[in-house]
This record gives C-alpha cells, sequence and structure tokens, in this order.
C-alpha cells in the first residue's frame, strides 16, 4: 500500500494482447519449460477466467433481448394473478428490534461513519431508511446533466476510484488510507459499484449517502453494471431482494438509470467507465445530449460504447469480446483528445494482471480499477488516483496525478486470493462450455481424426477447442488437467474427454420424454419402406468402409430431414457408440435401431391406416369414386400431386391432421419416392387400410431446458412476488409457456401438469423452484466416479486395517481426494466437480 503522503507514480503496464499472452504460454509447454509454467501457473488461470468472463457478458448481452421479451409476457398475466402480495410486516416503520443507526432528518457524517461500522458488523438498515436514501438520491441525479463539470477543491486534492464490485473492504481501505469525503477530498466514482462482490448493497448506501451529504464533492458515474439484466445476471438483483424486496430493487434500478455518465475533470481531463466511440464523430457534446431518465438498458449505441468499450494496442476499431462496445487503437484516443481539446483520459471497467493501475497510447489513456484480489479469483491490487490542487496543470502527464496501489485491510474482511478457487471457477466455466458445445466439438475432433481409430493429437485438441469454443485460452498449458492420455502420452481419445463431462438426469417423469430413435426409425421407413434395419446401415455410412464416423451419422440425420438438436445427435451417438471409441459397427447400429424399427413399422402402420380410412371415406362420400376425387384435387390436370399440394388440398378433409402428418402420408403413398403422387398411387392408397404414425413432440427435454434455464429462473424469480423460494402449479405453468416467445417448445400443456405433478408428489399445490434448477448443472464423470472409487478404496482400507492415521500411503491418497489436493493430484484429467 502507497501512502497518501508519498508521490509515487506507478511504472507504466504495456498492454499485451490477449492472443500473444496465450501464445506465449503455448509455446512454454511446446519447449517443454516446465519450470517457466510453475512461476507463470496462476496467470494461466487468471487468463483463462477472464477470457471466460469477458464471452459470459457478451452471453449476456444477447440474452437481455429474449429477457426483455419473457419479461413483458409475465406482465400480461392477468392483474389478480401477478398482483403483488402485501407483506406482513409494515416497512415503513423501523422495527422494534432494530438497534443501528437511525436517520433523522439530513443526512449527516455521523449517520455514516455509524453505518460504516454497522455494515461492518453485518447489519442491514431498515427498509425505510434505505427507500429514503435511493429517493432522495434519484432526485438529486434526476436534474444532473449526463457529463459533470468539475474542478479540484482549491486547496484540496480529488480522488479517481475504478471498479468496486460490491467489496466492502476495498472501499473502507480506500477510505482508511486517503480519508472520507470532504469539501476539500472531493471524490469521483467511476462506476461498477455492484455485482459479483457480496456487499453491493453496502457499498451503494454509503456511496448514495456520502453524495446527499457533499453533492458537489462525491459524484457517483454510471458503469455498465449499473443495470438491469446486469444485475440479473451477477448477483445484485438477488442480493437486493434477500436483503429487502423486489420493489427495492426496482427503486435502485430507477436509479441507476439517472447516474451521470461522465465528468470532465479541469476541462481537460475525460472520466469515464467504459471507453471510445465506433462513430469517429461523436464528441464530448454528443454525451452531454444524451437522454438517461428511466432507460435500464443501453437504448443509446453512444452509452453502450461509453459503457462497455476497451483500448487495444492495435490501431483502429474492432468488435469486443464482450458483446458491447468496441476495441479502439491509439490511434482512436489521440483522435478523440485532439478533437475535444483533452490532455488524457481515464476509465475502469478493466483489470490486467495484478496491478489496478496500467496506462496506455503513450500514457494519454489511465486505466484504475480499485477492487483487490478481486473476486477471489485475482492476485492483484486495487489503485485509486489523486489529484491535487497544485499539480493538476503539471507539463508532464505522469506529474499531474499520483497512483496508489494497495490491498483492502483483512481486518475489514477482504478478499484473500485463493489459486483453489481460482481454478475452481474456471474449470466449471470451462466445463460448461464444453459441454454446450460438445456436438460441434465432435464433429472437429472426427475431421481431425484422419485415420478413424478415435484419435487425436495434443496440437488437434487444442486447435478444435479454440476453433469451436472461440476462447484465446493456453489449451496445451491445461491440458494435464483435462486429459488422461494414452500410453504413449501424446494422442487422445476425443470421444471419453467429450463425454466426461454431462449433465445428470433430471426427474423427469418418463411420460413426456419420447425418443429420437422413434423419429429416425419413422423417416428411414418412408425413406426405404422396402428396406430391412440391417440395409439401412449403408445410409449411414457415406464412404462405405464398414463403419460409421459421428460426421456421418449427423449429416445422414440432416439428410433424412429429421428435426434433431445437437443434444438429440451427441446422446444418440453416444448410445450407438457405446465402446467410446468415435465410430460405430454395423453390428451396434442394428442392436440399438432393430426393436424400435420393426416397432415404429407397426405404430406407423396403423396410425396411418386410420388417417386412411377417415380420409378415404370423405373422399367416396363426396366425390363417389377415388378417380373422381382425384381430378378434383388436381385442379390443373397434370396428373401428379406434389407433396405439399397434397397436404394443403387435404387440410379441408382431415383438418385435424397436422401438415405434417398429411406429408408423412404422402410420402407413404408415394411408393417409388419420385416425389408426388399418381392417380394410381392415391387411388390405390385410399382403396387399403396401410400404415400407423405417431407425431413425436418432446425429446431429451432436460437438454432443452437446461439451454434455457437462466431465461427460466428469470421467470420463475419475477413470478414468485414473496420472494419464498416457491412458486405455484399457475406461475410454473406460465413461466414454461413464455419460453415460447422465444420460438422454443420444449413442453405442451400437458407436458406441463405432468412435469409439475412429479416435482410435486405430496401435492402441496407449490414447488422449490431453486431446487427444480439446481438439477440443470454439468459434472465430470470422471473426476465423479473417480472419487466413488476412491471412497470405496478407503472404506475397504478402513474396514481391513483400521487405516491408522499415521499411515502415509493412506493420508497420501485421502489427499489426493480431498477438494483440496494439489496442483499434481489435479493433473491426470481430474477436474473437479
Amino acid at each position: 500500500m502507497q501512502e497518501p503522503n508519498g508521490s509515487v507514480v506507478v511504472e507504466q503496464k504495456q498492454d499485451v494482447p490477449v492472443h500473444k499472452a496465450a501464445a506465449r504460454i503455448q509455446r512454454f509447454w511446446r519447449q517443454g519449460s516446465q519450470k517457466k509454467l510453475e512461476l507463470v501457473n496462476p496467470l494461466i488461470w487468471m487468463h483463462s477466467l477472464g477470457e471466460l468472463e469477458k464471452e459470459d457478458e457478451k452471453k449476456a448481452q444477447e440474452e437481455e433481448k429474449e429477457i426483455e421479451e419473457m419479461l413483458i409476457v409475465l406482465q400480461e398475466t392477468p392483474a389478480d394473478v401477478r398482483k403483488k402480495k402485501v407483506e406482513a410486516v409494515n416497512l415503513h416503520i423501523v422495527p422494534e428490534h432494530y438497534h443501528g443507526p437511525h436517520l433523522f432528518g439530513e443526512m449527516t457524517m455521523k449517520f455514516i461513519t455509524d453505518i460504516i461500522a454497522f455494515f461492518r458488523e453485518g447489519g442491514n438498515l431498515p427498509y425505510l431508511y434505505v427507500e429514503a436514501i435511493i429517493s432522495r438520491v434519484f432526485e438529486l441525479h434526476d436534474s444532473c446533466q449526463p457529463v459533470i463539470d468539475l474542478e479540484v477543491p482549491h486547496d484540496g486534492r480529488l480522488t479517481v476510484v475504478g471498479d468496486i464490485h460490491g467489496q466492502l473492504a476495498d472501499l473502507l481501505t480506500i477510505f482508511q488510507h486517503n480519508g472520507l469525503p470532504s469539501e476539500t477530498n472531493a471524490y469521483i466514482f467511476n462506476g461498477d459499484f455492484v455485482d459479483r462482490g457480496k456487499q453491493g448493497t453496502e457499498v451503494l448506501l454509503i456511496l448514495y449517502s456520502l453524495k446527499l451529504l457533499l453533492p458537489q464533492y462525491v459524484h457517483l458515474n454510471k458503469g455498465n453494471h449499473e443495470q438491469l439484466h446486469m444485475n440479473k445476471k451477477y448477483g445484485f438483483e438477488d442480493e437486493v431482494r434477500k436483503k429487502y424486496s423486489d420493489a427495492m430493487y426496482a427503486l435502485i434500478a430507477k436509479s441507476f438509470s439517472v447516474l451521470p455518465l461522465a465528468v470532465v475533470l479541469c476541462k481537460d481531463i475525460l472520466i469515464t467507465h467504459g471507453g471510445l466511440f465506433a462513430d469517429d464523430d461523436i464528441c464530448i457534446d454528443d454525451i452531454r445530449t444524451i437522454k438517461r431518465k428511466g432507460l435500464t438498458t443501453m437504448t443509446s449505441r453512444v452509452m453502450q460504447d461509453l459503457l462497455w468499450s476497451d483500448p487495444s494496442a492495435n490501431p483502429g476499431k474492432s468488435p469486443s469480446a464482450r458483446g458491447a462496445g468496441i476495441l479502439f487503437g491509439p490511434d482512436v484516443t489521440e483522435r478523440f483528445i485532439k478533437n475535444n481539446n483533452l490532455r488524457m483520459i481515464i476509465r475502469s471497467h478493466e483489470l490486467k494482471g495484478e496491478s489496478g493501475y496500467f496506462t496506455m497510447h503513450n500514457n494519454q489513456l489511465i486505466t484504475v480499477f480499485s477492487a483487490s484480489n478481486y473476486c477471489g479469483t485475482n492476485n492483484n491490487t486495487g489503485a485509486f488516483l489523486v489529484f491535487n490542487h497544485n499539480s493538476v496543470k503539471g507539463e508532464k502527464l505522469a506529474e499531474t496525478y499520483q497512483v496508489h496501489e494497495f490491498r483492502a485491510d483483512p481486518d475489514l474482511g477482504s478478499h484473500v486470493f485463493s489459486h483453489k478457487e481460482l481454478k475452481k471457477q474456471t474449470k466449471e466455466k470451462l466445463r460448461d462450455k464444453i459441454y454446450r458445445h460438445r456436438h460441434d466439438l465432435m464433429i472437429c475432433f472426427s475431421n481431425f481424426d484422419e485415420d478413424g481409430d478415435g484419435y487425436i493429437t495434443k496440437v488437434q485438441w487444442a486447435e478444435a477447442l479454440n476453433s469451436v469454443l472461440c476462447l484465446s485460452i493456453p489449451w496445451l498449458a491445461l491440458f494435464p488437467y483435462f486429459i488422461k492420455a494414452s500410453k504413449d502420452n501424446k494422442s487422445i481419445n476425443y470421444t471419453q474427454f467429450v463425454r466426461r463431462f454431462r449433465m445428470p438426469c433430471a426427474s423427469f417423469p418418463i411420460e413426456i420424454v419420447t425418443t429420437a430413435i422413434d423419429k429416425i426409425c419413422t423417416q428411414m421407413i418412408l425413406e426405404g419402406a422396402s428396406e430391412d434395419i440391417v440395409h439401412q446401415f449403408s445410409k449411414f455410412d457415406a464412404n462405405g468402409d464398414g463403419k460409421m464416423t459421428y460426421v456421418e451419422f449427423a449429416e445422414a440425420i440432416e439428410k433424412f430431414n429429421v428435426v434433431l438438436t445437437k443434444d438429440q445427435i451427441f446422446n444418440l451417438m453416444e448410445l450407438l457408440d457405446s465402446e467410446g471409441n468415435g465410430t460405430v459397427e454395423p453390428a451396434q447400429f442394428v442392436e440399438l435401431f432393430q426393436d424400435p424399427f420393426y416397432r415404429t413399422q407397426e405404430k406407423l402402420q396403423s396410425q396411418l391406416n386410420a388417417m386412411i380410412e377417415e380420409i378415404s371415406h370423405h373422399l367416396y362420400s363426396t366425390y363417389g369414386s377415388l378417380p373422381k376425387a382425384y381430378e378434383a384435387i388436381d385442379k390443373h390436370k397434370k396428373g401428379i400431386l406434389k407433396y405439399k399440394s397434397f397436404a394443403k388440398k387435404l387440410k379441408k378433409i382431415g383438418h385435424h391432421f397436422s401438415f405434417q402428418h398429411r406429408i408423412t402420408l404422402a410420402k407413404y403413398i408415394d411408393h417409388q419416392r419420385e416425389g408426388y403422387i399418381s392417380k394410381e398411387q392415391f387411388c390405390a392408397a385410399f382403396e387399403k387400410k396401410n400404415l400407423d404414425w405417431k407425431d413425436n413432440i418432446l425429446h431429451q427435454i432436460r437438454h432443452a431446458l437446461y439451454h434455457k434455464s437462466y431465461h427460466l429462473e428469470t421467470a420463475f424469480k419475477a413470478l414468485d412476488t414473496e420472494g419464498k423460494g416457491v412458486i405455484s402449479f399457475s406461475d410454473f405453468h406460465r413461466a414454461l409457456l413464455t419460453l415460447n416467445v422465444l420460438k422454443h417448445h420444449p413442453l405442451d400443456e400437458q407436458q406441463i401438469q405432468q412435469l409439475f405433478k412429479s416435482l410435486d408428489p405430496t401435492g402441496s399445490g407449490g414447488i422449490k423452484y431453486h431446487d427444480f434448477l439446481s438439477a440443470f448443472q454439468v459434472v465430470d464423470m470422471w473426476r465423479h466416479s473417480s472419487k466413488k472409487n476412491k471412497k470405496r478404496d478407503r472404506s475397504d482400507c478402513d474396514a481391513a486395517d483400521g487405516c491408522a492415521s499415521g499411515d502415509s500411503a493412506s493420508e497420501e491418497e485421502e489427499m489426493r481426494c480431498d477438494t483440496s489436493s494439489s496442483d499434481e493430484s489435479e493433473k491426470e484429467g481430474e477436474l473437479e466437480d
């Protein structure tokens, strides 16, 4: 920690492009520099987690519109269903048991110092006081301009604080060393006060209270996390709901919408959260015109760039991996500074390496980040900048301000960097990412597998992961933590690697789960009714080598026009390839498809017979004969009816038959697979009874709901008006139906009822939706199996030998099973659950 009195200028931190950093680590690995790798091991995990966090932010941006549409639908629920329930306690009365600080009238410094001490002890302010603070700050900011023009206090100083992210200990450490705000000690807090950390509410209340007390000397810029969908994704909304209520979060979100966007200090220093703009013509005066009141989302591109953009060492502009804003180069910064008569730009928004401070673009762009040991997964200092009244016009930029780096005081409850926690979070995110893209990974791996033996090299493995996941991560350096290599330690069984990441079966009732196998069998029958199951294999073995690869299977499914999700294709191939070697033999294919194939033939025949009988009866009663019926339907007198035309003509005849049912019937009637129905085929079909057809509606439900679990969680919380974690059938039913807004149809109404009954076996009328959602988790089956086996081994050892505590072998084995095991025990592909 640098004392405020000491004028310390921290050495400039040079920007290293992400792809270059990853490549450097990869090079160490290829050169066998194990000692070097051990030194940079924490950096490997930090770099990887940083890349995954950016991917999460991008996903949050993509989901924002879908979530908004879902919430709009939920708001359309009848008023009697959505009516907010009155809480049992009167929120506008301070509870009798409350013994904390009291707010009487105007804000005072004593109240602020008292709540700081109160928050350190874990206290919560009464609802009445919190509501008053938030409401007053909203009124104060509502009249503010988007850009605030400031000067450093005369004979005083001004401090710029970066991201805090709910880490109360960092805020208190800054005050401890730099002093509380006053008329001679002004502060600018540059956004991202909340999310990720557990005390965002306390941080916000302290900052808001200081703003009320010293409105001219405490300034709060908006960050990208002072935004509705980010708070949903990264925890602040949940935090406020648990500590207070939905209504309180709505009030806070409203206050976020009027926060200023930037500060211009001494006329030539721009201070804003993110960065610069995609449009070169944007200037500071354009920021002044942004209408931000009531905006909970980034409807303004200028605002989005201002809060989301990041600097780059590369010239020009490029898309950001965050999914919002841009990457801007030194030329963009230089041009903006020149056009706006600035000397420098100060921003936050980003942590790089192990310092909360770095400069770029010829020292004209400064980044300050104030959350030390960020989230407990980064071993970084926090930083803040101090401008003194007498130094702001210094000739050299380095002499203009002082940089103070610090780590939060442990006595204040600060985060402690944990290498174990860093690896755990990184692995969890990678595990989820691999699971979501397992189909595409199998396609890519299979294309690398030229020999068709189910194995690829380490380099091919890393290239496939980079290509499919689009993450600049040093995969080769992470290899020992993911893979059990073959005996030669060079080749990888890619099928086993992908299959290790799974989601345990959720407790879905079997009645609502139909099989993708039936759908494939139906199409196989319709495409070649005269062939038996043995001959069907040739349609999947494209190159005729007697083996079916993953790519061949996926392409055959597409050729058959069978609508299956990527998850369904993956699961079917997993059933077929029981040995996990990446290929399927004819015997394996027949074993899986034989019974369903012949069963589907019988069912298809029965259902189509019923359709034909009903349609035939109508044709005879309407036209008297089949030839006359055909002539009436074939209005163009071409003597042929194409499938779609046939299906449309039958719409009035069999109105309750779906379009797909009618297309299936057309394919069956056309025995020669010519793509149309002749008069002879038409007459022959409706003179006899034929097949049965069953329309399968749902496959692999847990996968469909897993991919939209965040959407469901949002809907459940919106409907859980009391915040008890329990919802009724009507709310559960409505939440699932809102997925239709997103054009996903995993369940129909009857299936939703069956699902609810299975989740509510006692008939209480409600379910704990957190338990339901917790079933959607991806686990590492190798690790899970390894733990079970080791636990059983230890039990056997206990029974035989008593497993003495001093036995070194037993202790070593136990350490390898423990979640706090060393790096060595985590290698050999043992990812933590």
